[in-house]
């Protein structure tokens, strides 16, 4: 099956449109359901078509479907998701590719992003903002701990949820990850993509040194971290 409709934003799906185990799910007017899209990878509402469960499937945008460094970041991501275990990190659920269109499933959370949060209700209470800042601060001692930096910590990558009425925060999109460890630090050649960009994150949020282009450690998330919750 094609996969242009849904790479297609905003136009009708002629067709379920299916990836493994999942169909990609469509409103009332038959377009699929977007969920959020960056420079890399667009992710839509999808249902596990034999567990009946909801989850959010990010796909390769199509510009750089046949782009080996891209293709690379997208299986270094999710296999970095799947070594994490922790209650404030959406869950990976699975990994496949079909036409050659690179795909992985993860936890949906239903509650928007804390980025379209506060667009909407303005400046979060201390005292929330305070629990979601310890909730996300453990979510990165498990990437750190793990060794990893996720390198692009803002507000519309903190998923929020309300289990049981309180903000439960999950900390998404390791599409920027990179190795903590010692002597395991990339280079920036190694995060070029086909479009010759060289510095990859959010200026606004990223530290001096990711700006820089300089090595970095895990002080470079909790910079980010930061200037979120200011």
């Amino acid at each position: 099956m094609a996969v242009e409709p849904l790479l297609s934003p905003g136009e009708k799906a002629t067709e379920k449109v299916r990836f493994g185990n999942f169909e990609v799910m469509n409103d009332p007017e038959g377009r699929p359901v977007l969920l959020g899209k960056g420079t890399f990878g667009r992710t839509y509402q999808a249902r596990h078509c034999f567990l009946d469960i909801i989850v959010a499937l990010k796909i390769i945008t199509e510009r750089y479907v046949a782009d080996a460094a891209v293709r690379q970041r997208f299986l270094t991501e999710a296999r970095a998701v799947a070594k994490l275990s922790h209650p404030h990190i959406a869950r990976l659920y699975d990994f496949g590719e079909k036409d050659g269109v690179l795909h992985y499933a993860m936890e949906y959370c239903g509650g928007g992003s804390l980025a379209d949060h506060v667009a909407k209700n303005g400046p979060l209470p201390l005292r929330r903002t305070i629990e979601i800042a310890q909730q996300i601060s453990g979510a990165l001692k498990c990437a750190h701990t793990a060794g990893f930096i996720h390198r692009d910590l803002k507000p519309s990558n903190i998923m929020l949820t309300a289990p049981d009425g309180r903000p439960f925060a999950k900390l998404i999109d390791f599409g920027l990850v990179q190795p903590s460890v010692p002597g395991a630090t990339r280079s920036f050649a190694d995060d070029q993509s086909a479009d010759g960009a060289r510095f990859l994150g959010t200026p606004l949020f990223a530290s001096p040194e990711q700006l820089r282009e300089e090595p970095m450690d895990v002080r470079t998330d909790l910079f980010s971290l930061g200037m979120t919750l200011w």
